[in-house]
């Protein structure tokens, strides 16, 4: 049995776009530069990243921002209570980056990314196990956060998970390689589900992924039945599971 059925040439992952970038693109493609105005300044909090398949396949940009693909994946002002908006703007407007990021700070320390002390609660204790980048919140089911797995090809605006994508580590989840995972499932062999999630696993090269799967299919570890794979892929960026599609470009940007 083998997990490198999918394409092991990796299609490029897309690449986020922020400020005027994004700015441009929404007020270009709905001819409305208040709708670019305000996406930036939502995206200075919540982060943001779109693929060139999710623009130019799935959104219908006649019936943007109403459009469903639209409102899953770009701002919106309303993703911001009113006050949070206003100081967020007013922070943009002075051209100051030190003051947009501490405005950006208040605001994001506001929104609770982490309910329920799960970044304490719920994180493996086992001896001398990091289990950092894993959650152990139901007796079956372990959930593992690969590091290289950490962003997506699209982000969703109800996300709950965007402090994966900021650059705030201490509020981050995320582990560097399958070895504590394996450990941690030796020694709970009720664990009959694993759950790889992120972000998005399937941002991260075949060979990395196959590190983490591999070894849940070793002899021992037959009490794990269940191997899942949390993505949007199959939505957001087909060619990561089409073999021999490599797109060049997205959202205007040089893929390099």
């Amino acid at each position: 049995m083998t997990v490198l059925d999918i394409d092991t040439r990796t299609a490029l992952a897309p690449r986020s776009i922020s400020g005027d970038r994004l700015r441009k693109l929404v007020a270009e493609r709905t001819g409305d530069p208040t709708l670019g105005h305000e996406a930036h300044v939502v995206s200075q909090v919540l982060p943001f990243k779109v693929s060139s398949y999710v623009v130019d396949e799935l959104i219908d940009w006649g019936r943007a921002p109403d459009d469903p693909i639209y409102r899953l994946t770009f701002p919106h002002r309303d993703m911001l209570e009113p006050e949070h908006f206003a100081i967020i703007e007013r922070a943009v407007a002075q051209g100051d980056r030190g003051t947009v990021r501490q405005a950006v700070d208040t605001v994001r320390a506001a929104l609770n990314p982490h309910p329920g002390d799960q970044l304490s609660m719920n994180v493996p204790q086992h001896d001398d196990i990091d289990g950092s980048g894993m959650q152990h919140k139901y007796a079956e089911t372990l959930l593992v956060f690969p590091r290289q797995g950490q962003t997506c090809h699209s982000y969703c605006g109800y996300c709950f998970r965007w402090a994966q994508f900021v650059d705030t580590p201490d509020l981050k989840m995320a582990m560097s390689g399958p070895e504590a995972m394996t450990r941690y499932l030796d020694l709970h062999p009720g664990i009959t589900d694993v759950l790889l999630t992120g972000g998005d696993p399937l941002v991260m090269r075949t060979e990395l992924l196959a590190s983490y799967l591999q070894p849940l299919l070793e002899p021992g570890r037959e009490h794990v039945e269940t191997i899942r794979i949390g993505t949007k892929a199959v939505s957001f960026w087909p060619y990561r599971l089409l073999a021999g599609r490599k797109p060049t470009t997205c959202c205007g940007c040089s893929s390099g």
